[in-house]
Formats: structure tokens, C-alpha cells, sequence
């Protein structure tokens, strides 16, 4: 059973969202969903609230975005 997986913007492009689709997982779009060019807390909420695990290339920020989460 694969994983559903929200792209944020670092990282949404068409070649990954196609190969994590074929993989098995479902896969969620900024542009598919009307987040595109939000912020990245908005971007860690959309995922929580949708039960996917959130895919970045934007590690420093995520870092302490997710331990302001935790908190």
C-alpha cells in the first residue's frame, strides 16, 4: 500500500509526481490543490489536515518549521 504524498513547491514537478504515482502512492500538487506560491506552514498544514506526508527540498526551513509544530 503506498503513502499519500503532498509536493510542496521546492520540489512539485511533474517527472517525481509521475514516478512516486507509478511507485504506488498517491500523490498530492500544490497546482492540483490551489496552494501553489503559499507558505511553507501553509504547506505542512494542508498536509496534516489531508493525512499526507509532506515531500520538500527545503530542509532548513522545514527543520524549524517542524519543531515549531511539535511545540
Amino acid at each position: 500500500m503506498g503513502l499519500s504524498i503532498y509536493l510542496d513547491d521546492s520540489i512539485d514537478n511533474d517527472l517525481l509526481l509521475a514516478l512516486l504515482e507509478q511507485a504506488g502512492h498517491k500523490v498530492v500538487s500544490p497546482r492540483t490543490v490551489g496552494t501553489t506560491g503559499c507558505s511553507d506552514e501553509a504547506h505542512l498544514e494542508y498536509a496534516v489536515q489531508h493525512g499526507c506526508a509532506l515531500l520538500t527540498a527545503d530542509v532548513v526551513d522545514s527543520e524549524e518549521l517542524h519543531e515549531r509544530w511539535q511545540s
